[in-house]
């Protein structure tokens, strides 16, 4: 340790800020220090006092006063600055991460025009401090050099063999799917052949919201099998659904992948728990299928052909172990399939920890407000106060150095003290920041991670901060995010084929009037929601047309439902009881409230109201809108604006509530910025 061995030459003197006032926070650093056995002498005469006068930060100095204060047990009158003040929640990782890539690409153009050293992080707006480090896990594939060399496993081809161990159901000695994105990953590696590149995951796509029950691939491949025999079968409603517009051959082809794919996995671990040379027969047989397959990859650039030689080579010269459970080959896989040790030396972090803000908050004091702002992120209850240290890389944890170490030796006294008071420490991190901090501040959290919702923490909860939704989308400002390219043909009479429903996709956003109306030709729903939502109308139009001007009640109602359930489902095959009844409820709902709705124009109370050819009309519509209202369509652009808008040839993304109807919102580049689709 450097402080025992310059003590051995020279006195040595450790200063700390000590806040007295703030005791409970700061006493993260005096449990530290007392690991020292000597005295502390504390010299703090001035206390921070928030000052008005330090406009640019006094609301963030004054949330550190409430956070010292409330770590103390002492309640203390809310001041009215804290009342504007927010936090701004991104939905997920990945929309947090989309956030801090527009601000670096930003500093980087800025970098370039202004100064003749690589440094973009310097002319970021925003420096930021989080509480986790995942979201650098994202940035690292989009800025890999600012991370220095990318882990083996960073690659698609990594992803594989990550995914594959996923997949592997160690009780049961089989392969089961959890999360459909191992397969995903797998078909995108570019390990197994396919006819076009990305073809394989285009379908599987596709047929997704057919197969999302199923979790082996013999119950996905028995779905394909029914898609293949239903491919000739068409019917106008079918027309419309995703799964039903892949062709035979694509099916054929992803059906042999998945086979392919379930022998391989088998391969890597039919006999793992047979003697006792798993993790080393595991490693050669990994060593061996990457030699097999490097000739079949294609596109395989000189960086990555350089990576996997590094790699091959590590395994043959490693003293690999000769045996582990499952588990431990899971956690090992990044330490030994990785081509250098090494590898994380020379990382500029563009997102840094909270270890960082105790030094770095000191420069605000001499920096432009106008160009710099502090930004901590990542404050929910859950990354504020774990005591997990995310930096330690597999094999070490706290246990590894409570059974390594004598209990009474100071360096692990030491070690140990300082992991355990990691998450007190993050907490005396974030009020140091908001407390020395002289410019702007921004504070946000992020909502969503691994399906569970995370609180914001626990302190700003009980100061009643506001919460704002991050949105990355300007209503004033559309950005173009299509442009077809002309090819000739004659425009009056492209604008003659194109149907009123498609015109009312142009009038409601013509980048899906691009995709729809231009490109597929036609309206395709390709995720489950929007299959069901759409058989919900089917059924719904199925019944009022049944029951057009008849008398009814209830029973009648309910019967009627349930048979035109029984038709039109059979024709999609992807429901389950729950959703069943779901759909059935949901029905029964919109039915009643369509004959509130005409009780006006129904002079026959005990009939069922008659369809109008306006209301004929709108029923067709629904086909393709769903849910959208379509009240604002109606007055449909004339020919000569459709004519204007196919000469401009631009298509802009009109965000807003369709969207969570729309047809094409997963190739939708707006709708996944304002989600954060991962």
């Amino acid at each position: 340790m450097a402080i025992e061995d310059i003590s051995k030459y020279k006195d040595v003197i450790l200063l700390f800020n000590y806040q007295k006032q703030y005791s409970s926070v700061y006493e993260t650093w005096m449990n530290i220090y007392s690991i020292f056995d000597l005295p502390i002498n504390n010299q703090s005469v001035n206390q921070f006092v928030p000052m008005p006068l330090l406009i640019n930060s006094y609301q963030s100095n004054v949330l550190a006063d409430y956070i010292g204060h409330l770590s103390n047990g002492e309640f203390i009158e809310k001041n009215k600055i804290l009342n504007n003040l927010e936090i701004i929640e991104f939905d997920n990782t990945t929309e947090f991460a989309n956030y801090v890539a527009m601000l670096f690409d930003k500093a980087k153009k800025t970098n370039r025009q202004n100064s003749n050293v690589n440094n973009p992080l310097e002319f970021m707006e925003e420096q930021l401090y989080s509480a986790s480090g995942k979201v650098n896990d994202i940035l690292r594939a989009y800025f890999p050099e600012q991370f220095g060399e990318r882990h083996f496993l960073d690659y698609p081809i990594g992803h594989f063999f990550v995914s594959t161990t996923n997949m592997w159901d160690y009780e049961t000695k089989s392969v089961r799917i959890e999360n459909f994105s191992d397969i995903k990953e797998c078909l995108n590696s570019g390990i197994i052949c396919e006819s076009n590149s990305g073809q394989l995951v285009s379908t599987f796509n596709m047929v997704e919201p057919y197969i999302e029950k199923e979790n082996t691939i013999d119950g996905i491949n028995k779905k394909i099998n029914q898609l293949i025999k239903n491919a000739n079968k068409k019917h106008e409603d079918k027309d419309k659904v995703g799964y039903f517009n892949v062709n035979f051959d694509a099916l054929q082809e992803l059906k042999k992948a998945l086979t392919e794919l379930e022998q391989i996995i088998n391969s890597f671990f039919y006999d793992f728990d047979n003697g006792g040379d798993n993790f080393r027969r595991f490693y050669k047989r990994i060593r061996a299928f990457i030699i097999s397959r490097i000739g079949d990859i294609n596109e395989l650039d000189e960086e990555m052909h350089t990576v996997i030689e590094r790699l091959l080579t590590r395994l043959e010269e490693s003293d690999l172990p000769e045996n582990g459970t499952f588990n431990s080959l899971k956690h090992t896989m990044s330490y030994y399939l990785n081509q250098d040790e090494n590898i994380a030396r020379g990382a500029h972090w563009i997102v840094r920890n909270f270890d960082q803000i105790d030094g770095d908050i000191l420069r605000s004091a001499t920096q432009d407000p106008d160009k710099v702002c502090y930004h901590f992120c990542c404050l929910s209850d859950k990354d504020i106060c774990s005591g997990r240290d995310e930096r330690l890389p597999w094999p070490l944890d706290i246990k590894f150095f409570e059974y390594s170490y004598k209990a009474l030796d100071f360096k692990y006294q030491l070690f140990l003290k300082s992991k355990m008071e990691y998450r007190n420490f993050k907490r005396y991190a974030l009020l140091y920041g908001l407390e020395f901090n002289r410019v702007a501040c921004k504070l946000s959290y992020v909502k969503n991670e691994e399906n569970k919702d995370n609180d914001l923490f626990y302190m700003f909860k009980l100061l009643g901060v506001n919460i704002r939704k991050h949105s990355s989308f300007n209503s004033n400002n559309y950005l173009g995010h299509m442009l077809i390219e002309s090819k000739g043909e004659d425009i009056e009479e492209a604008v003659k084929m194109i149907s009123t429903e498609d015109k009312m996709k142009l009038k409601l956003c013509p980048y899906r009037f691009a995709l729809e109306s231009i490109e597929q030709g036609k309206t395709i729903f390709r995720d489950r929601f929007l299959i069901h939502s759409y058989l919900k109308i089917l059924i719904s139009n199925s019944v009022k047309k049944k029951l057009n001007g008849k008398p009814y009640n209830d029973d009648i109602i309910k019967k009627a439902i349930q048979e035109e359930y029984e038709v039109i489902e059979v024709r999609f095959r992807i429901s389950d009881e729950l959703e069943k009844t779901q759909i059935i409820s949901s029905v029964y709902k919109e039915i009643y409230s369509y004959i509130s709705s005409m009780k006006k124009y129904n002079r026959n109370k005990n009939a069922f109201p008659i369809i109008s050819s306006q209301m004929d009309r709108e029923m067709h519509l629904k086909r393709d809108f769903l849910n959208i209202s379509i009240k604002g369509l109606l007055d449909i652009p004339k020919d000569e604006e459709v004519k204007q808008a196919l000469i401009d040839k631009k298509f802009y993304c009109k965000h807003g509530k369709h969207c969570l109807y729309c047809a094409s919102k997963d190739i939708c580049l707006e709708y996944g910025a304002n989600t954060g689709g991962e």
